[in-house]
């Protein structure tokens, strides 16, 4: 008889413990990896830690569904549209030059280049060869070059 009453004491405990802990870590930014659930990666996929400015200032674009689509071709409106939005963000006008006219323009080393020439730095990408045009590389080398890049 003793030995349930300790036993059901222990799991009281251990039930209050774990909601005390799920209260804190909800109430912590510095925890969640995002305010944005994407309907096509987990919520534990490294895309959130690695565009995590670029989420957070709305500088990111949905596809269809609420889709990240890390690994399809970014889109000329896309990266525009990040551009503008960091640019509001850092309360500074993105040059014309940095845009992109069609998605016919886009590649790896055209995005880096751009972005290098905003912020006159490699902006830590010494291999330019191996950077894509995928929509993850390129929120990647947005949230490296100007949002990390010039809170430092």
């Amino acid at each position: 008889m003793r030995s349930g009453q300790y036993l059901l004491f222990a799991m009281a405990l251990l039930l209050l413990a774990g909601s005390v802990t799920f209260v804190f870590l909800m109430n912590s930014r510095s925890v969640m990896a995002a305010d944005t659930a994407f309907s096509d990666i987990p919520i534990d996929h490294p895309a959130y830690q690695i565009c995590r400015h670029v989420i957070n200032i709305g500088a990111l674009k949905t596809r269809t569904g609420n889709s990240l689509a890390p690994f399809e071709k970014i889109a000329a409106a896309e990266w525009n549209f990040a551009l503008q939005r960091i640019g509001n963000h850092l309360g500074r006008v993105i040059p014309e030059t940095a845009l992109f006219a069609s998605d016919d323009e886009i590649t790896g080393r055209a995005m880096l280049l751009r972005l290098q020439s905003l912020v006159d730095d490699t902006c830590g990408f010494s291999a330019v060869n191996q950077v894509d045009h995928t929509r993850l590389s390129a929120y990647f080398m947005l949230e490296q070059c100007l949002l990390a890049y010039i809170n430092e």
